[in-house]
């Protein structure tokens, strides 16, 4: 916990903001937001309560351990994503899936592309075909607020701005 050791729990918290704006820069802006949010009140909790009020007790514990594990959960989360996102046996069939997919959408075969848009996303996030071929599939079924939803998301992740038209 290093309750009194200032330079292993700033490490602790850089770590965790390098997870959090990992998140930001690759276009997951409310993960990124929410976990640098609560990275930064939960280290303002243990600093002001060590620093202004002089206390050791529960309000400093406990800003310093949320701030540990948040910055620990984000680091392994980060790395499970990294880890997923290299060896997936689905990132290796990704234009193959992403035929398929869009084979069964303009068949109008809606569970089924809907099932194998979603398996993308889950093999990577970051997949703005995938995400686009989702928000289609979902905007067909009628499921508009969804689908506004997703394509909001296409927008922050196209970060070269490849499918802004089709975004549009």
């Amino acid at each position: 916990m290093f309750a009194d050791q200032f330079v292993p729990n700033l490490v602790i918290f850089l770590l965790g903001a390098a997870a959090a704006a990992g998140w930001l820069r690759t276009g997951m802006l409310v993960r990124g937001a929410v976990l640098l949010a609560l990275l930064l009140v939960t280290a303002d909790l243990a600093l002001v309560a060590r620093f202004v009020y002089d206390d050791r007790g529960l309000a400093f514990l406990l800003g310093l351990v949320l701030m540990q594990a948040l910055s620990i959960a984000a680091v392994a989360w980060w790395s499970v994503y990294g880890v997923r996102l290299r060896w997936s046996p689905d990132r290796q069939k990704r234009s193959e899936l992403l035929a398929t997919g869009t084979r069964h959408y303009m068949r109008n075969e809606l569970p089924e592309a809907e099932a194998i848009y979603r398996r993308l996303r889950r093999a990577n996030p970051w997949d703005v075909a995938a995400v686009l071929g989702l928000a289609a599939t979902l905007w067909r079924n009628g499921r508009v607020p969804g689908a506004a939803r997703l394509l909001r998301e296409a927008r922050s992740l196209d970060r070269k701005g490849a499918y802004g038209q089709l975004i549009e």
